[in-house]
C-alpha cells in the first residue's frame, strides 16, 4: 500500500508561504493632521468670478473633500460639475437632443462677436471688450 500524493492548487502555492520566513513588521499609521496643520482652502480657479456666469445666475464653488469646482444656480436650485455651456451660448438646454452642430457653432460665434473687440478692419481681436 502506497501513501497517496497530495497536490496543491497553483493559486494556493504562493499564498502558503515558506516556513521560517519572517514577515516585515507593519508600517506605523500616521494620525490625520490637526485643524491648524491642514492646508487652507485653495483659491478659486481663474474664471470663477465670471461676469457671464453671474449674469446667468451661476456661482462657482469648491467641493471641500475633493477640492474640485462645481457650479451652482440658486434660481434653478441646481448644482453641477460642468459649466452651463448651453446657457452661456444662449441655447435652451432642454432642446440639446435636437440641436445640430451647425446651430451650436452659430451660437458660439454670435457670443464671440458679442464679447470680443473688433479691429478697424472688421476682424475680431483676441482682446475682450470689458476684461
Amino acid at each position: 500500500f502506497t501513501k497517496p500524493r497530495i497536490f496543491a492548487h497553483p493559486c494556493l502555492l504562493g499564498a502558503m508561504g515558506k516556513k521560517g520566513k519572517q514577515e516585515a513588521p507593519p508600517e506605523p499609521v500616521e494620525d490625520p493632521p490637526e485643524e491648524e496643520e491642514r492646508e487652507a482652502t485653495p483659491p478659486l480657479p481663474d474664471g470663477s468670478d465670471s461676469a457671464i456666469l453671474r449674469s446667468l445666475g451661476w456661482e462657482v464653488f469648491i467641493m471641500p473633500a475633493t477640492r474640485r469646482r462645481y457650479f451652482y444656480s440658486k434660481t434653478r436650485q441646481e448644482a453641477r460639475v460642468q459649466p452651463p455651456y448651453h446657457a452661456i451660448l444662449g441655447l435652451e438646454e432642454s432642446q440639446f437632443r435636437s440641436l445640430t452642430k451647425d446651430a451650436m457653432w452659430k451660437a458660439f460665434y454670435a457670443q464671440r462677436v458679442r464679447y470680443k473687440r473688433r479691429e478697424p478692419n472688421g476682424s475680431l481681436s483676441e482682446e475682450l471688450q470689458n476684461p
